[in-house]
């Protein structure tokens, strides 16, 4: 977590508390790696890079199954900011809702 945001650190220690998986994205690249499971293709490495890291773990919280309101708890957000966080999200990745955002973390590995 070294050179993250307080906030960013604040709110993994949090989702951590909460039981929630927490871990660097440079971590989890490294572990697929490992484990032969990087299957991403670049151009999906550029769709990844369009998102800032709180907009990720947004990402990551929707693929887990997290409603908006877990989602606000979690990263100590007010419903309505997450709400225009998926939305952005979505428009970003063409999107259509949070369904295909879920499918799309999961095949990015978050």
């Amino acid at each position: 977590m070294k050179g993250h945001r307080s906030e960013v650190i604040i709110a993994c220690i949090k989702q951590a508390i909460e039981g929630l998986y927490v871990s660097d994205t440079v971590v989890q690249r490294i572990i697929g790696e490992k484990l032969n499971l990087n299957h991403i293709a670049s151009a999906d490495l550029s769709e990844l890079n369009k998102l800032s890291e709180s907009e990720k773990e947004i990402v990551r919280l929707i693929t887990a199954g997290k409603k908006n309101a877990e989602i606000a708890r979690a990263l100590s957000y007010s419903d309505g900011y997450v709400r225009n966080q998926i939305a952005d999200i979505l428009e970003k990745l063409n999107l259509r809702n949070s369904k295909e955002l879920a499918v799309w973390g999961f095949r990015m590995g978050l």
